[in-house]
């Protein structure tokens, strides 16, 4: 069992894990489509039908934009990598 500390949790103390949906591209794709498809993603998402569904399962739907998303996947990637560090965990 990996304990958390709050070396491991935000400024306010709470340890939070966030799950994201995504929607992945390779690189080099156009910005214009990038931006397209972001634009639907945020509709679906705040739609009146998939909504509820969302906050259903406890769930807060958000939907940053791709460069806001790569920097909050990164400090999640680095903060989860000093926990598993810090626990000693090794991949098998």
């Amino acid at each position: 069992m990996v304990k958390l500390t709050n070396r491991h949790a935000r400024n306010d103390g709470r340890v939070q894990l966030v799950n994201n949906g995504r929607i992945n591209a390779p690189a080099g794709v156009a910005p214009a489509v990038l931006a397209r498809v972001n634009a639907e993603f945020v509709k679906a998402i705040k739609s009146p039908e998939l909504r509820p569904k969302i906050e259903q399962q406890d769930m807060e739907p958000t939907a940053p934009g791709h460069v806001e998303f790569n920097a909050m996947y990164r400090a999640e990637l680095a903060r989860w990598t000093r926990v598993a560090k810090d626990a000693g965990l090794k991949a098998d």
